[in-house]
This record gives structure tokens, sequence and C-alpha cells, in this order.
């Protein structure tokens, strides 16, 4: 059998691409459902880019979004902007720190946003929900409760 991951998250300071590249059989066979990265500053440091990152995820099957508390007109709120293709914009190299999101492409897209921390659900997603992110919770909660850490919710 072969092993899926529901979420990766990697946080490497600056050495992220070098991890997504690591795992190209496993996103080729979309192993990995979700994959969440930090892109900063020190991506430039060793030659990596957002958009090389977008792409090659891209052509692996994933769709990439920029997680932001803000939206185009500025205003707060959690909200995503979908990246690659014709949504690039040079400006997205720049912020000083970002957290990405990529999921393969056919992934239930109305549990985008209760993946990126809205609070309200889109219509029809409790079910949706129940059955597929809240099992990932239970694991780490159970985990956390049984070495004496705190219960932490998520986002």
């Amino acid at each position: 059998d072969e092993v899926v991951i529901d979420m990766l998250k990697i946080d490497t300071e600056g050495h992220d691409l070098k991890v997504i590249y690591s795992a190209e059989d496993a996103l080729k066979k979309h192993q990995i459902k979700l994959i969440v990265f930090e892109f900063g500053a020190n991506w430039g440091e060793n030659g990596a880019t957002l958009k090389a990152a977008v792409e090659y995820l891209h052509g692996m099957g994933y769709d990439s979004y920029m997680m932001s508390q803000y939206d185009c007109a500025g205003d707060q709120g959690c909200h995503h902007i979908k990246l690659g293709d014709i949504y690039w914009e040079s400006v997205y190299e720049q912020p000083p720190l970002a957290n990405i999101m990529s999921v393969v492409k056919e992934y239930d897209s109305r549990m985008l946003d209760v993946l990126m921390g809205k609070n309200q659900f889109p219509k029809g997603a409790d079910e949706l929900f129940e059955k597929e992110i809240a099992p990932l919770w239970k694991p780490a909660e159970a985990s956390c409760l049984e070495k004496g850490l705190p219960e932490i919710a998520p986002a």
C-alpha cells in the first residue's frame, strides 16, 4: 500500500522549495493532498522563487493559493489569492512572509475556505468537514492531550 499524506507543512527557513522538489514521486502520484509552505525573503538567498514553486506544483496537478488576512480591497478577513497561470503578479514575490497552500486539483474546492481558516462553512460543507477534515485533527488532539500539552484548536 502506498502512503497518503493528507497535509504536509513545510517551514525550513528558505529551503522549502528543496523539500518540495524532493517529494517529486509522491507529488506525481498525488499521495500528498495538501501542502502548506512558508515563502519569504530568505528564499532569494537560496535562488528560489515563489513562481518556480507554483509552476512546479501546477505541473504536478496542484492549485496554489497565497493565504492572506486581507482581500484585494484591503478589507481584513481570511482570504486566499489563487496563484499561477493567468493568476500571477510579480508583486507576489515581494511579501516579507506569506503562507502558501497547494492542493491537489481534484480536492473538494468547498473545503478551501475551511482550510484557510474562515469561520463559516460553505453551504453543504458540514458533512464533508466531519468526514474529511475532522478526523485529521482528532489524532493530533489526542496525542497532545496524552503528552500533557495544551489542546490547540484548528485555525
